[in-house]
């Protein structure tokens, strides 16, 4: 029953009260089943389907970004998600943003499959993604080149020699570090080289990964295509709940993904053999 409701109301976004009338319940029971229920979730799920990032997990999204990404040395994409909410009582414009409303910020990094890695929910949606990243403790990490990243190497496949970095791929809000790697600024016509924009192609299509995800999370929890109207440690708790439940929906797709590349491979070499059919003729 406590799964059920909460599964209604993060698939739907009705109020509590809208809820109480449909399960015939009191709207204070509602409210508490939808909270426990998410504590509930985050503490038994985030452990098995959004683990700490090793330096393993790191290897193998860099592996996925390299194979149907086209972008070596990524090991996962950064953005952040605004989620509206009504003006907290006794805030004043704490959580007022650019886009001229409420919202707390949540901030992700994401793998190639869609999945969340990392996130940080509930900070004040009036400071940039870029602050707020470095005001992390998981930000510092990464900063600070202690992320536990892979160490350095050539990239694959390339005639170069020199060691490069791993890197996670943002926008212009995030600073260019060593770990963070950002587009070419200068929009403007004329401005970039052939070689920037197609660079900028690269990265923007490698970080668009993140903002899929956000879409993606939107899409199957319409609570979030409403302006909420909890309160921000409330609404927390409830965004948290919805991204380990995303990663354990998500889970089919690395392996989907895995066969698809693997069919591609196969019919890569089919047709080069029948491009070239004396390459493959056994010998006599």
């Amino acid at each position: 029953m406590y799964f059920f409701v909460f599964c209604r109301f993060l698939a739907t976004g009705r109020s509590f009260k809208d809820m109480s009338f449909s399960f015939r319940l009191g709207v204070s029971t509602v409210r508490k089943i939808v909270y426990e229920t998410c504590t509930a979730i985050w503490d038994v799920m985030q452990p098995v389907y959004m683990p700490k990032p090793t330096r393993n997990i790191w290897k193998r999204s860099e592996n996925m970004f390299r194979k149907m990404w086209n972008f070596p040395h990524c090991v996962a994409a950064l953005d952040g998600k605004h989620c509206a909410l009504q003006c907290p009582p006794r805030s004043g414009s704490t959580h007022y943003n650019w886009k001229h409303s409420f919202s707390i910020v949540l901030l992700a990094a994401v793998d190639a499959t869609y999945k969340f890695l990392w996130v940080d929910v509930g900070r004040s949606g009036g400071c940039s993604d870029g602050g707020l990243f470095r005001s992390t403790a998981f930000g510092q990490k990464v900063l600070n080149l202690k992320a536990d990243f892979p160490p350095d190497a050539p990239i694959a496949g390339s005639s170069s020699t020199i060691a490069q970095p791993y890197v996670m791929v943002g926008d212009e809000a995030f600073p260019l570090v060593k770990s963070i790697m950002r587009p070419y600024s200068g929009r403007a016509k004329g401005k970039l080289s052939a070689r920037q924009l197609v660079f900028n192609y690269r990265l923007s299509r490698a970080r668009h990964l993140v903002e899929n995800a956000f879409g993606i999370l939107t899409s199957r929890n319409r609570v979030f295509k409403s302006m909420s109207c909890m309160l921000p440690h409330n609404y927390t708790k409830v965004i948290l709940a919805a991204v380990v439940l995303h990663n354990y929906l998500s889970a089919h797709l690395e392996t989907k993904m895995q066969a698809k590349l693997e069919k591609k491979k196969l019919d890569d070499i089919g047709d080069a053999d029948e491009e070239n059919p004396q390459a493959t003729a056994p010998n006599v």
